[in-house]
């Protein structure tokens, strides 16, 4: 099962209180857990796409976000 939180406050203030080593932005306003991270792929027109363990979900990561992900 899957908790959903609401919270007030931006994005931004939010990334200011989460260990960088276990949380990344990858995209304007999407932010995931490194742990819940199956693989990260990159497609035949160069743009990376994380995809989530057991859910198997697929999420884009922009451009100005994927520069984080290209060593892994």
């Amino acid at each position: 099962t899957h908790e959903c939180l609401l919270m007030r406050q931006s994005l931004k203030q939010l990334l200011l209180q989460l260990d960088p080593e276990e949380f990344r932005q990858i995209h304007r306003g999407t932010v995931v857990a490194i742990a819940a991270l199956d693989r990260i792929e990159k497609d035949i027109f160069g743009r990376y796409h994380a995809i989530l363990k057991h859910q198997q979900r697929v999420l884009a990561i922009s451009r100005s976000f994927s520069g984080q992900f290209k060593p892994l």
